[in-house]
């Protein structure tokens, strides 16, 4: 359809800000004029007319107006437009739409421009009709798939039809084409467009994945968008006016996607379908029918910063639904949520507030986590949430309640359970109340607040969970009142009167020798910046967390005569009933001793040595062993390379390594065969 001559068009700046500059021509005299960015000429405001102006004025932008079409828009070329500066009528630009007319065939050839369909491509008889199955003799770079071969119709390109050929750079689909199979278009690195037709009804899950289409426009048959999963060159999408579904991983790994618009025909939109978009900026689902947020949807997209869910009706935010998405710093979320689900929002670093809800009765396990957060409101309905819904939130300084709320209330910054008098969440501004309302903590409340750095235990404190305060590394002082009968403080630790065990240290606790205490329950020290760690003889059982993220200790000491643990080469070894040696915890100046059999889950878990000498008696190593150890270089072993190999590994033992190489008595191994 050509143009309307009523149409506007300014080009130029996004903000086109006017201009009027005056010029002195005497005493109280001025001119109104205005330049012309692209030659610099002047233009009188009053005229029209060009002036002379010896000095530099600063520029401003065209005012464009439609003028005529100076090409229509043909099945070769696009229209090509003509516009005219509205300040004085004389200057022109020219601008080429994006669209082209279909081809329109008749016997094999387009009437418009002559182009013959496609010739020597393979096809295969599927019941009446056939589907392209191959390039076959064809070498045209721009295909146009024929309407019709044999008679019959062409309804579909089969699975791997062009997988991999470099050199079709367009496609053309007829109206009879109804589905495109796997792969069908995989790895054409040099397919840069294509048009749909008019009768497309399935794209199959992969069948783009690594082509170099730069635009779609979906037609209007088209329900169910798929099969566009790792186009990375890929900067816009039309999806038509009636789609329904954008499947599972539909768009995922389409790194030049910078914004969406998801159209209001939508019900549905599937797990992972807009994941790791490197590029993906801001997404707008406007009024569109989807129900829920799904699975990963937006999983790791680093450059979102925006998404509109506020015109939906969705219920529910689905697990990891933006986990790790460090730019999203808007959210907005319509009051019919319900329901918030594990990792949604974990690690959204830049998301400072959100607003919770009014509807919202449910929120999951490290909903939160990590994220930009400075302040929550918990809605009067929420009434579940989960004990670490909001842990390793650096900024969270304030927890408020919403009055009405039958569950939940909050007294100094902490989120606590009404009726059980237990703190559920803490955050970097609390501050643990000490009258008779809090009577326990539960667990992971207090999980790695770095702000808490003194703790007091009041005497109504009687049920705290062993986890409450895990990784809470800065606690430099722990007191508990005299009158508390459950729990007290020695050392600077938490203690159980009970059993004798560590609930939590500080950095400079020492565990005493007289038997007061005897053991450290999962959790004691982490995080703490402790340097020497000393295990009396007393010790029976130390938790296999107790030192997890000590990444400080310089050295590791057991005392002589513990019947449980020894130390030997800076590493603390746990021995069982049955003689077995597991070495539970290592150090920066660690070696692992001669008579050691097992090296634990993380043993060694951010230690900075470059090398480390392992005996050969060891004969498992479990998953995680050395991880992020990243300045490793080289591991003696002091075995033979059939004996290494021979070596139990659990999965990712070296993960996040250094590129290094095990040294054997009788050879070398590489790391990639280690």
């Amino acid at each position: 359809m050509l143009p309307s001559p009523q149409r506007k068009a300014k080009f130029g700046k996004t903000s086109v800000v006017y201009f009027s500059v005056l010029l002195r021509l005497g005493l109280g005299a001025f001119r109104v004029y205005s330049p012309c960015e692209k030659c610099g000429a002047l233009f009188s405001g009053e005229t029209g007319e060009e002036i002379e102006q010896p000095e530099a004025i600063p520029a401003l932008d065209h005012v464009w107006q439609f003028s005529r079409v100076l090409s229509p828009a043909a099945c070769t070329s696009p229209e090509v437009d003509e516009y005219v500066c509205e300040r004085n009528g004389e200057h022109t630009m020219t601008k080429e739409l994006h669209s082209l007319l279909r081809h329109s065939y008749n016997q094999g050839v387009c009437v418009m421009c002559g182009k013959p369909e496609s010739e020597g491509l393979e096809y295969t008889l599927q019941g009446d009709s056939y589907v392209v199955s191959g390039i076959d003799t064809c070498t045209d770079t721009r295909l146009y798939i024929p309407y019709a071969y044999n008679g019959r119709p062409v309804v579909g390109i089969a699975d791997e039809a062009f997988l991999g050929n470099t050199s079709i750079t367009t496609v053309t689909l007829p109206d009879t084409v109804r589905f495109i199979g796997d792969y069908a278009f995989s790895d054409c690195t040099s397919l840069r467009d294509i048009d749909f037709g008019e009768g497309l009804i399935e794209i199959e899950d992969l069948a783009f994945v690594g082509s170099a289409i730069t635009r779609i426009d979906l037609p209007d048959s088209l329900t169910i968008v798929d099969g566009f999963y790792g186009c990375e060159e890929l900067e816009s999408v039309d999806f038509g006016r009636n789609v329904k579904e954008i499947g599972q991983s539909a768009f995922q790994f389409c790194n030049s996607l910078e914004d969406i618009d998801i159209p209001s025909s939508v019900y549905r939109v599937g797990s992972f379908a807009f994941a790791n978009c490197a590029n993906l900026k801001e997404v707008d689902f406007g009024g569109s029918e989807i129900a829920e947020i799904e699975f990963g949807i937006f999983y790791e997209s680093p450059s979102l910063e925006s998404v509109d869910l506020s015109g939906t009706h969705i219920e529910y935010v689905g697990n990891s639904a933006f986990y790790n998405c460090p730019s999203l710093s808007q959210v907005l979320l319509p009051d019919t949520v319900e329901s918030i689900d594990v990792q949604a929002f974990c690690n959204c670093s830049s998301l400072e507030s959100i607003e919770l809800p009014v509807s919202l009765r449910y929120i999951a396990a490290v909903a939160f986590s990590g994220a930009g957060l400075t302040s929550v409101t918990i809605p009067a309905a929420t009434a579940s949430i989960n004990k670490n819904a909001f842990s390793h939130c650096p900024d969270l300084m304030e927890f408020n309640v919403e009055s009405g709320n039958p569950v939940y209330r909050s007294d100094g910054n902490c989120l606590i359970n009404t009726a059980e008098k237990m703190i559920v969440l803490g955050c970097e501004g609390s501050v643990i109340p000490r009258d008779e309302s809090v009577i326990g903590i539960y667990s992971w409340a207090f999980d790695g607040i770095s702000h808490l750095t003194e703790l007091y235990i009041s005497e109504y404190m009687t049920d705290i969970d062993i986890f409450a305060f895990v990784y809470c590394g800065n606690i430099q002082k722990i007191e508990v009142a005299e009158d508390n009968t459950v729990y007290c403080a020695i050392n600077n630790m938490l203690v159980l009167r009970e059993s004798k065990y560590v609930i939590r240290a500080c950095a400079d606790s020492v565990i005493p020798s007289d038997g007061s205490i005897v053991g450290l329950y999962d959790g004691a020290f982490t995080g703490c910046a402790v340097k020497n760690v000393y295990i009396p003889a007393c010790i029976k059982s130390i938790g296999h967390n107790s030192f997890d993220d000590c990444t400080q200790i310089e050295s590791i000491t057991v005392e002589e005569g513990n019947e449980y643990y020894y130390s030997a080469g800076n590493c603390l070894i746990g021995r069982n009933s049955s003689g077995e040696t597991t070495l539970i915890k290592g150090c920066v100046n660690s070696y692992v001793a001669e008579g050691v059999d097992v090296i634990r889950y993380e043993a060694f878990k951010d230690c900075t040595f470059t090398s480390i000498t392992i005996a050969s008696t060891v004969k498992e190593i479990y998953s995680f062993a050395f991880q992020d150890c990243t300045q490793l270089t080289q591991i003696i072993f002091e075995g033979t390379v059939e004996e290494w190999n021979a070596v139990e590994k659990g999965g990712s033992w070296d993960i996040n390594t250094g590129e290094y190489v095990v040294r054997c008595t009788d050879g070398i191994v590489e790391k990639s065969a280690a």
